[in-house]
């Protein structure tokens, strides 16, 4: 019963750390993508 614990707390915290880097990431990524996008519209228009 400990060891179930202890992987339920343990993945809990896990998903805790990783959600809002991920979130970050996402973020990050969609900013870069719609820089990107207007860069290239600007240069063929």
């Amino acid at each position: 019963m400990t060891e179930n614990i202890q992987d339920v707390i343990s993945t809990k915290l896990a998903v805790a750390i990783a959600n809002p880097i991920f979130q970050a990431l996402i973020a990050n990524c969609v900013q870069v993508v719609i820089l990107v996008l207007i860069c290239l519209m600007n240069t063929h228009f």
